[in-house]
């Protein structure tokens, strides 16, 4: 194992255990933090991320399920979701299927799991509440799954698992 030698520097050094890899992660004097996009080494490849991380979702209503002995019926609202620099943000859709409104955006920091509920709805776990998505298809919620957990560095999986039919409530 190589001699590591280290040096005090006013930027955190992150270490990556998969790769080995040590990258200084520059913070802004103003800001105090900095976003994940300034661990990817290549900008293009960051966009690209962003860019194949949008399009029409239905997104689980949080509050408006209504119950009945033991049925829940429960609302699905499409929202256009998008990723950008430090969130993934949701809008509503207008009869023209045109995104308006102010975008709601949860915090890459703040999502702590990303991952399957069934064959096509994922989760997202965060600090004070998860959020349930619902793709056209397996492949469509995997590259969802993945797209997120690459921006937010998160921790995942596309593999359905019997605890995660809990998750969503």
């Amino acid at each position: 194992m190589p001699h590591l030698s280290y040096a005090p520097t006013a930027s955190p050094l992150i270490h990556s255990v998969d790769t080995g890899d040590f990258v200084v992660l520059e913070l802004s004097s103003d800001v105090g933090s900095a976003a994940l996009s300034s661990l990817y080494p290549n900008k293009a490849e960051w966009e690209l991320l962003k860019q194949g991380t949008r399009g029409v979702l239905e997104k689980l209503a949080a509050e408006k399920t209504l119950s009945f002995r033991s049925y829940q019926l429960c609302i699905w609202q499409e929202r256009y979701v998008f990723a950008d620099d430090s969130a993934l943000c949701y809008q509503h859709l207008d009869g023209a299927a045109q995104p308006f409104g102010t975008p709601k955006c949860i915090s890459y920091s703040s999502i702590e799991f990303v991952g399957p509920f069934d064959e096509t709805q994922f989760v997202l776990k965060c600090e004070k509440r998860a959020y349930t998505f619902l793709c056209d298809s397996t492949e469509e919620r995997t590259r969802w799954i993945k797209n997120i957990a690459a921006l937010s560095g998160c921790s995942s999986s596309t593999e359905i698992c019997l605890k995660s039919k809990t998750m969503g409530n």
